[in-house]
């Protein structure tokens, strides 16, 4: 079993209330997308940095984009890398309000 089809199972089995889709990136074997809810955002990036399986511990980027046409306008895009497991992890999000904070877990967000 090929370490992203490893990966995909365990967040699916274990973060299926948080997780509404996973988009698999074809070019790279080692990245996916999560989208979930802006609600549950905070509370998925803190279970996926705590559990021993994932260590998601560093924060690369995070970018809003602003779609006005739309009615959750903002997009919010996390950017992570697991060191030990060597994969990376975007989280996206779309909200028209406000989102918790993650500075609180990663220093980087500051």
């Amino acid at each position: 079993m090929t370490r992203q089809i490893f990966y995909l199972k365990l967040i699916v089995n274990c973060y299926k209330k948080f997780v509404d889709a996973v988009i698999l990136k074809r070019n790279d074997n080692n990245s996916m997308i999560l989208l979930t809810k802006p609600r549950y955002g905070y509370n998925l990036i803190k279970t996926l940095k705590t559990n021993s399986l994932t260590q998601v511990r560093v924060l690369n980027d995070i970018c809003v984009v602003d779609y006005p046409e739309r009615a959750n306008r903002f997009e919010i895009n996390y950017n992570f890398l697991s060191v030990k497991y060597n994969f990376r992890l975007f989280i996206k999000s779309y909200t028209s309000t406000y989102v918790n904070s993650i500075t609180n877990l990663f220093d980087s967000a500051n």
